[in-house]
């Protein structure tokens, strides 16, 4: 009975609403005016990825009968992508709807983060560059999500005017009643990302202050 309640509970996490995820709830919201160019690079150091326990694309596990996890692959094309990838795009998307040109540096997992920021920079422009340390929902009748990041931001010479570290677990995250679980973490990311790009010293960068 109880392997049958938990993967009921899967399939409505999974298949969600109907409903589709807004740019409201999707787009990271800048808010400000950046500098006219930006580059954006992440790079991945979560420890199951560099020790190769999980796929790149890895977002998180829900919890099937007797509570063992299971890892959800994101579906489409996305799914396909390292998940370091999809945030990149998240915040090229956020900078663009407030007037930048940006371009993504697809970064390889574990590059040392005075690398990062040097590849980045290669480009010539401010460059975002963010070491992603822990990023990891598990849902069950609650959503836990843990994250950890550290953001620079650079100069068009490579030069670092903002560098800080962002953390939080937040813990018993209701489910959504609008959306399935992978807009639902959408919505997370999105939230989580505004707290990043708005710091006062990560927005004063961006902007070229």
């Amino acid at each position: 009975m109880l392997r049958r309640v938990a993967v009921l509970i899967m399939i409505v996490l999974v298949a969600g609403c109907a409903q589709d995820l807004p740019d409201s709830a999707r787009i990271p919201h800048f808010q400000g005016k950046p500098v006219t160019e930006v580059a954006v690079g992440v790079t991945d150091h979560r420890s199951f990825i560099l020790d190769n326990d999980k796929e790149e694309w890895f977002e998180g596990i829900t919890r099937g009968g007797f509570g063992i996890p299971m890892s959800l692959q994101r579906p489409g094309d996305e799914g396909e992508k390292p998940f370091a990838v999809y945030l990149s795009g998240m915040i090229k998307e956020s900078l663009e709807k407030a007037g930048a040109q940006v371009s993504v540096v697809k970064l390889e997992k574990g590059q040392n983060f005075q690398r990062a920021i040097a590849k980045v920079s290669e480009l010539g422009t401010t460059s975002f560059v963010m070491l992603m340390l822990k990023s990891r929902y598990d849902v069950g009748f609650t959503s836990d999500y843990q994250y950890h990041f550290l953001v620079a931001v650079a100069d068009a010479d490579g030069e670092v005017k903002a560098e800080k570290t962002f953390y939080d677990w937040e813990k018993e995250i209701p489910a959504s009643n609008k959306y399935n679980v992978f807009d639902m973490h959408t919505e997370i990311y999105k939230m989580t990302l505004d707290k990043i790009i708005n710091d006062p010293e990560i927005k004063a960068a961006l902007t070229g202050g």
